[in-house]
């Protein structure tokens, strides 16, 4: 009866230390979560085992700093943060709080206030609301240049209440050019997450401030997308006046198309690149729009087949590489074939037009 008893409690001990050991993995994955910035890695060429040893250490390292086992006067600013972030994450508000005040003044530069907007992302995470008085001194003294970048890191991260609250705080207080790029990045970003109507709205007003190509690029593609088709010239033609591009030439092709002008669609589609498929397939379409008896199947012979990227993979072993690289070189040698094929159904609903009698263009309402 004793040695059963001692048993049972032998097996909750084990028990015990394996739940906790769990628990403590779980909490530390805070520090390598890629919703935060963290320490940069030391090489992008390591190895993924090398990359998950590096990531492992500073899990542990963060979790240790948590739990005040380990000195901080050697640490770095982010290694002090990862530990902030696994307290405050975990219910140890207080602790975090002190953590991240000493990482804070450890740090300088950018770098404090990416370890600023980390305290931030985890209140958010927790459920609390982000003021302009959390926002001042993470943007005060700093360029609106290199403020638009801690942005585009949390639009990487995808933060997208925090870049959103960023841009209401820069937005009333900026002016000139400095406003003029804050509503093009932000048009930008909305347009990103499609939110089409406030992409309008701030691209606009940055062109009011300051002319700019980019905005009229993507102000063009917005209404082109949303077959607002004169909009669509008028931005994408003075993009194009200020920086001639063969991926405009094939946007206004494309709205001119749809405006049914087809000598204009045909005048654009000659200064794009004739070498991709979608040009390829826009122009055949056109010319067959002006002459039902036109044969563009010469323009295919443009087509441009495309480099195959590298197979080999330093971290993989020799049978998988081999395996990888035949699969790709597959596809390599079909791609072509197949995207040829697809041209030659959307123009006259056939991939083998060779076998009909007579070549009529698949068009809407002629058969």
């Amino acid at each position: 009866m004793n040695f059963s008893i001692l048993l049972f409690l032998c097996n909750c001990s084990a028990l015990d230390s394996f739940l906790y050991a769990d628990l403590d993995r779980q909490e530390s994955l805070i520090a390598s979560d890629p919703s935060f910035y963290h320490e940069e890695a030391r090489s992008e060429r390591s190895s993924g085992e090398e990359r998950y040893r590096e990531l492992r250490g500073a899990e542990e390292r963060a979790l240790q700093v948590c739990r005040g086992e380990i000195r901080l006067n050697s640490l770095s600013p982010f290694t002090i943060s990862d530990g902030a972030l696994v307290c405050g994450l975990t219910g140890g508000l207080q602790r975090s709080q002190e953590l991240f005040d000493l990482a804070t003044r450890k740090a300088s530069g950018i770098d404090r206030r990416k370890i600023m907007l980390n305290r931030l992302i985890m209140l958010h995470r927790l459920g609390m609301d982000i003021l302009d008085a959390d926002l001042a001194p993470v943007l005060t003294d700093l360029s609106h240049t290199r403020a638009l970048e801690l942005v585009q890191g949390l639009e990487v991260r995808r933060q997208d209440y925090l870049a959103d609250r960023i841009y209401s705080f820069m937005i009333p207080r900026s002016n000139g050019a400095a406003l003029a790029d804050v509503l093009l990045a932000k048009g930008i970003y909305d347009d990103s997450r499609g939110r089409t109507g406030l992409a309008v709205t701030a691209l606009q007003k940055s062109i009011e401030l300051r002319d700019n190509h980019r905005a009229r690029e993507i102000l063009g593609s917005i209404y082109l997308q949303s077959r607002d088709y004169n909009r669509a010239i008028l931005n994408l033609q003075k993009a194009y006046e200020r920086k001639p591009d063969t991926e405009l030439a094939f946007r206004l092709a494309r709205a001119f198309m749809g405006r049914k002008d087809y000598e204009k669609a045909l005048q654009w589609i000659r200064k794009a690149d004739g070498s991709k498929a979608d040009v390829i397939q826009l122009h055949g379409k056109i010319l067959l729009s002006m002459d039902v008896s036109a044969d563009p199947r010469s323009l295919l012979s443009s087509l441009k087949r495309k480099a195959g990227s590298p197979c080999l993979a330093s971290n993989a072993s020799m049978q998988e590489n081999l395996h990888y690289c035949g699969l790709q070189k597959y596809y390599d040698a079909i791609r072509p074939i197949r995207r040829r094929s697809h041209i030659l159904r959307d123009w006259f609903g056939t991939s083998r037009p060779e076998n009909r009698k007579e070549l009529v263009p698949l068009i809407q309402g002629h058969y």
